[in-house]
């Protein structure tokens, strides 16, 4: 796994009210964060830190805590999960030298 994929948490079960700034508020206690990336129908996101170091700790503070109500489930992320199931596979873009 390279260095970028330890500092991406893949986080699932959120609330359907959520959003964006909330997502920010409840990780970035743990450290920069470089992006936060909501799904369309909102129920995961990616948060990308700046630190490796960062990340590790949002994990171990995070996974199966509650945010407004309803456990979350909070992992590194993977190619896996960072696609989007719903898009046809001519819409998902690789990055260069990918098969």
């Amino acid at each position: 796994m390279s260095a970028a994929d330890r500092r991406t948490l893949f986080v699932q079960n959120l609330p359907a009210s959520v959003n964006r700034t909330n997502i920010w508020d409840a990780f970035v206690i743990f450290g920069e964060i470089a992006n936060v990336k909501l799904s369309e129908n909102k129920d995961n996101c990616i948060v990308e830190f700046e630190e490796e170091g960062d990340a590790n700790a949002a994990l171990d503070n995070m996974h199966l805590s509650e945010l407004f109500g309803q456990t979350i489930y909070v992992s590194f992320a993977t190619k896996g999960n960072l696609v989007d199931r719903r898009k046809p596979i001519w819409d998902i873009e690789f990055d260069a030298g990918e098969v």
